[in-house]
């Protein structure tokens, strides 16, 4: 078990409010209606609740799924894109950096957003551009016009 959970500040003091109002109470947090430890299962059951009501006027191709896992994944690539691999890291509670890759893969328009703005070249610089692109484009053509064709490699055969 962890001995530090990292919180955002309104989450922080709304637990804290909670945790003030019942200073007699001991136990977990997070409990079911007849006062039992909230499990993993139940938790998933209410985002599914809370899915299926956002879902409700929204058309069958634009329906969400929320699980823990997928708000784990959201908020730790949320993070690293704002403060770093390492803050994901630490809040993630991954010993090894290997592990928090998978948590941080860009979806596929935030990485088309990041291929996009690489190729947007600044006003005042594009007509300077303009001649080394040509004499680039040039010189590629000549290089693959008397390039000799690349050697084949002699494939063995496996019995």
């Amino acid at each position: 078990m962890r001995e530090f959970v990292p919180v955002q500040a309104h989450a922080r003091q709304v637990l804290e409010d909670l945790l003030a109002a019942d200073t007699k109470k001991s136990g977990p947090v997070f409990t079911t209606r007849t006062g039992q430890r909230l499990t993993r299962h139940q938790l998933f059951l209410i985002l599914q609740r809370m899915a299926a009501q956002a879902n409700a006027h929204r058309r069958a191709s634009e329906h969400i799924q929320v699980s823990q896992h997928v708000l784990r994944h959201t908020f730790l690539r949320k993070l690293a894109e704002s403060r770093g691999v390492q803050y994901a890291k630490e809040a993630s509670g991954h010993r090894s950096d290997g592990d928090i890759w998978r948590y941080v893969q860009p979806d596929r328009q935030s990485l088309a957003d990041a291929i996009d703005a690489m190729e947007r070249v600044p006003q005042n610089i594009a007509p300077l551009l303009s001649p080394l692109r040509e004499r680039r484009l040039d010189r590629l053509m000549m290089v693959t016009a008397f390039s000799p064709p690349a050697p084949t490699r002699a494939r063995r055969t496996t019995r």
